[in-house]
């Protein structure tokens, strides 16, 4: 997440935007990584498709949003005690 991070703060957008973008970005690469999880998992079972969206879609909110949205609050804490100082 972190070199995700840098990546969209140099690109030097406003904060909305960085963060906005940096949200999507992080959950859509963990929907990425759940499907392709799903895809080694339907190998051997849970073959359906409703599992792919199962798959895809806990990753996509959880860690992908949600943890997307811990970590730039926290990034954006640091932030705005390092432009005060």
């Amino acid at each position: 997440m972190r070199k995700l991070w840098d990546f969209w703060k140099n690109k030097k957008y406003g904060k909305k935007s960085m963060t906005g973008w940096f949200l999507l970005t992080n959950a859509l690469l963990c929907g990425v990584i759940g499907a392709a999880l799903w895809g080694v998992v339907s190998l051997v079972a849970l073959k359906g498709i409703s599992w792919l969206i199962i798959f895809a879609g806990y990753a996509i909110v959880f860690p992908g949003f949600l943890g997307g949205v811990l970590f730039a609050m926290n990034a954006e804490t640091t932030m705005d005690e390092l432009e005060i100082k």
